[in-house]
């Protein structure tokens, strides 16, 4: 069996012919360091255009080196990994903080942001709760961290500037304090939402911050608050009959 395999990396694209998946019988690797090293760092947009314009000919390349042709390949193997470890992460993420919410801590830690003052009236330990916080927060952080540097490879503070800042606030802000389902629907969409305009370059930021406005000023509008939370009881038409009980 012939199998064509493709890696890649901010740094390099790869393409490689294995028989019986053992014997590699050609490999060609494109670097983008030097393409890197102009702009300082990594920028995956421009990465993810290179390895586009790479794939064809690098394919081309391994088939010719092994002496194959595209028919007599039999399978094709992407690499990965990194992508389902990342969305295991999400889940494991969205899951811990959707049971924090519910549980006593989380009513505590929320009740210590809502008032603070109130919160130790009641016997609250505000500063242990704080330093949970900060402590699970840097945690999954820390976990988002080692998969962005295994999938980047090349990581400069830079890249965590204002407009990154920004963004993250942008993301919160636009899910909804303390939303979770809100927060993680926002962040898909101003990640996908960028890309699908790049085929209007020129006003793609422009149309980018007048979707942002409009969706805020829509989920600010009293009307569609009541939209919302009607939609919500008829979603969960038993959740008001268990915190009854």
């Amino acid at each position: 069996m012939n199998i064509l395999a493709f890696e890649s990396s901010c740094d390099e694209t790869a393409a490689a012919v294995v028989r019986d998946g053992r014997t590699v019988l050609s490999d060609a690797i494109l670097s983008q360091a030097d393409m890197h090293a102009l702009y300082g760092g990594v920028v995956p947009e421009i990465a993810s255009r290179k390895h586009v314009q790479a794939i064809a000919a690098l394919t081309d390349k391994a088939l010719s080196d092994a002496g194959l042709a595209k028919k007599d390949i039999d399978a094709v193997a992407v690499t990965y990994a990194p992508g389902l470890i990342g969305a295991v992460l999400v889940l494991l993420t969205v899951a811990v903080m959707l049971n924090l919410k519910r549980s006593k801590y989380g009513r505590a830690i929320m009740a210590i942001r809502d008032n603070r003052i109130a919160a130790e009236s009641v016997g609250l330990n505000v500063t242990w709760y704080k330093l949970a916080v900060f402590v699970i927060a840097a945690f999954f952080a820390g976990c988002a961290g080692v998969l962005y540097g295994h999938s980047l490879a090349n990581i400069k503070a830079a890249a965590f500037d204002y407009n990154m800042s920004i963004e993250i606030l942008v993301i919160v802000v636009l899910g909804g304090m303390g939303s979770v389902p809100g927060s993680v629907i926002s962040a898909i969409v101003l990640t996908v939402l960028p890309e699908a305009l790049r085929e209007v370059a020129d006003y793609r930021m422009l149309v980018y911050a007048i979707v942002l406005i409009l969706v805020m000023q829509a989920t600010n509008n009293p009307t569609m608050k009541r939209f919302f939370a009607s939609a919500k009881e008829k979603l969960t038409p038993g959740r008001k009959e268990r915190a009854a009980l």
